[in-house]
């Protein structure tokens, strides 16, 4: 009994020290916020596990852009953002126009290739809209990373607002692995 106590804290400590770890190493990332040359921002918040004990991190990575109507310039303030909370890691469109509900194909291209098709549901959030994307953070940073630019077609769930999203993608590469890293940790709280 005492051996299995022992392995138990082990295992413990052992949890306790890869996300302190992760955590250290995307507080060091963040820091410097938007270097020379980055586009990405990434946010690392701890907050209380509800009535759990311990704490939580919610974790985000994000880049601004800028959006308007289908063949009208880009005006409106947008982000391409990934976020860790819990036990969700969420890709989403964050925009400042109510979007109606419902399911959407988004079209996204990189640089000068061809786009690819995401499916997407579209929502409208206390501040706005949001389009929930149904790739994986770690397929879709695959994709973007090495690039300068990502192209983003999509309507609200009823197909009724089309718009082009203009995303800066620059200084991807200094935030990916911490940022996965400490999405990996993310269910695991501190005590």
């Amino acid at each position: 009994m005492l051996d299995t106590m022992t392995r138990r804290i082990l295992l413990e400590e052992g949890h306790i020290v890869r996300f302190a770890l992760g955590l250290a190493a995307l507080l060091l990332a963040a820091c410097g916020g938007r270097e020379a040359g980055g586009d990405w921002t990434m946010r690392v918040d701890t907050v209380r596990a509800g009535g759990e004990p311990g704490t939580r991190t919610a974790i985000s990575l994000r880049t601004e852009g800028k959006e308007g109507p289908e063949g009208a310039a880009p005006t409106h303030d947008a982000a391409l953002s990934l976020d860790c909370f819990g036990d969700n890691a969420t890709v989403a469109l964050m925009t400042e126009q109510a979007l109606r509900q419902g399911s959407t194909d988004v079209r996204m291209s990189v640089d000068s290739a061809p786009a690819r098709t995401i499916k997407g549901f579209a929502g409208t959030t206390s501040t706005g809209g949001k389009v929930l994307l149904t790739i994986a953070q770690d397929s879709l940073l695959a994709w973007l990373t090495g690039h300068r630019r990502a192209i983003v077609r999509y309507a609200d769930g009823a197909g009724s607002y089309k718009t082009t999203a203009k995303f800066p993608l620059a200084g991807l590469e200094r935030h990916r692995a911490a940022f996965l890293a400490a999405c990996g940790e993310r269910g695991q709280g501190a005590p």
